[in-house]
């Protein structure tokens, strides 16, 4: 099954998880991992693109608008409050702070992007 046919059933899911675990691990995973994942996939595939609107509006109905915009806003913090420092007591090579650090900001660019569809 290919990640065009995989995001209805992941909408589905999270109301599972949200019924289990709680709303922020239910958006985190069908915003925060699913969707950002799909929109970055969607730059280089046409075909999802064109299913964006729709897998948007699933997400919609899925989640208020009020707790998409909470979540996003503590994504947020979160990413803001990290301290580079953090990583200089958790990784001792450059390198890997370096990469850390990387990593961290590509996962920003990511999720704004998904709060533009959301939002």
């Amino acid at each position: 099954m290919n990640t065009a046919q995989l995001w209805p059933e992941q909408c589905e899911a999270a109301a599972g998880i949200r019924k289990q675990y709680g709303l922020d691990q239910a958006i985190g995973y069908l915003v925060g991992e699913k969707f950002a994942n799909f929109v970055e996939a969607a730059r280089e595939e046409p075909a999802l693109q064109s299913q964006l609107p729709e897998f948007a509006a699933r997400i919609k109905g899925v989640f208020t608008a009020q707790e998409l915009a909470a979540w996003f806003e503590h994504a947020r913090k979160v990413r803001s409050d990290m301290d580079l420092n953090d990583l200089y007591d958790e990784f001792d090579d450059p390198e890997e702070r370096r990469w850390e650090a990387e990593r961290g900001l590509r996962r920003m660019y990511k999720l704004e992007d998904a709060a533009k569809w959301l939002l």
